[in-house]
């Protein structure tokens, strides 16, 4: 990785395997240091937030300056290669919108994009979407960035709680993380205090019930042998009895074998990023790259 810090010898001792771990003291808005590391190379990129500065800004939106610019530099240093995989943290939800460039696709030579219709048709009024090549088209909920295509509305209001960041491209499908996430979670628990075990339950899973698996006839002594069986959230691929059904019929029939589907992994196209539909509309049609995100005992395949 590439720091403009010179690393410690904690900071080395706190890596879990530094085996494979080089370490170029720089900086990532340089373009020379960027290319001194063969950046074009990279097959995943991590662009984490600046903990330790204590520079204040005028517009608290400025926070994220560095890691903003940094994605600019990444994606002309890569322009000529394969797009890494990269995933930025940010602080301010309200900069999500300026991390389009994230998910660009190159469909043509003109690096045009467009929707699949999936993802846009829920949000908002119709607004105008401007391409590059400078003709209007008119899409539900989406306007044009200076950097990239965006979700959020059009009119901001000041007084109203920022949660449009997460019908952002780069933030549904999973390339930009908000640290201060963290921070409203914590501060929803006083409230709600059950907020922390339900979360821990969808990351963990929830332990084995003893009384359960005895009363399917296994002996205690052979109880840990079901740990593999807890429920928790896990990934799966849509049966091909699935394709080309609607999710409330999926839901359904998901729900018949003792799980519960709560949401898909649209895979990405020529047209579109991937991203996930969490508590999609009932008509929404599954197609065959889809995966479902279900609740309950994990399986290699749903015997549907």
């Amino acid at each position: 990785f590439i720091a403009p810090f010179v690393m410690s010898e904690h900071h080395f001792h706190s890596l879990g395997d530094s085996t494979a771990v080089f370490f170029v003291q720089g900086s990532p808005l340089s373009s020379f240091d960027l290319h001194r590391i063969h950046i074009d190379t990279a097959a995943a990129i991590i662009i984490l937030a600046g903990s330790g500065s204590k520079r204040k800004y005028l517009d608290e939106n400025m926070v994220d300056a560095d890691a903003i610019t940094t994605v600019r530099y990444i994606n002309e240093a890569c322009s000529a290669s394969k797009p890494p995989n990269l995933i930025v943290e940010l602080v301010k939800a309200t900069n999500v919108k300026f991390m389009s460039s994230i998910v660009k696709r190159r469909t043509n030579q003109n690096r045009r994009r467009h929707s699949d219709g999936r993802h846009t048709r829920m949000f908002g009024p119709v607004v105008s979407l401007k391409g590059i090549g400078g003709a209007d088209v008119s899409k539900p909920g989406r306007n044009s960035e200076e950097d990239g295509i965006s979700l959020s509305n059009k009119d901001d209001s000041d007084g109203k709680i920022d949660v449009e960041h997460i019908c952002e491209l780069s933030y549904a499908s999973g390339r930009v993380y908000v640290s201060g996430m963290i921070d409203s979670l914590m501060s929803e628990c006083y409230q709600k205090p059950n907020i922390i075990p339900a979360v821990n339950l969808l990351m963990f899973g929830s332990p084995a019930d003893t009384e359960y698996v005895c009363c399917m006839g296994v002996k205690p002594s052979c109880v840990t042998r079901f740990h593999t069986l807890t429920q928790r959230l896990f990934q799966v691929k849509t049966p091909k009895s699935l394709h080309g059904k609607t999710f409330g019929e999926c839901f359904r029939k998901v729900l018949a074998l003792n799980l519960i589907c709560i949401g898909c992994l649209h895979s990405g196209t020529d047209k579109t990023p991937p991203y996930v539909h969490t508590n999609p509309p009932a008509d929404m049609v599954i197609v065959h790259t889809d995966y479902i995100y279900v609740i309950g005992k994990p399986c290699a395949e749903l015997p549907i």
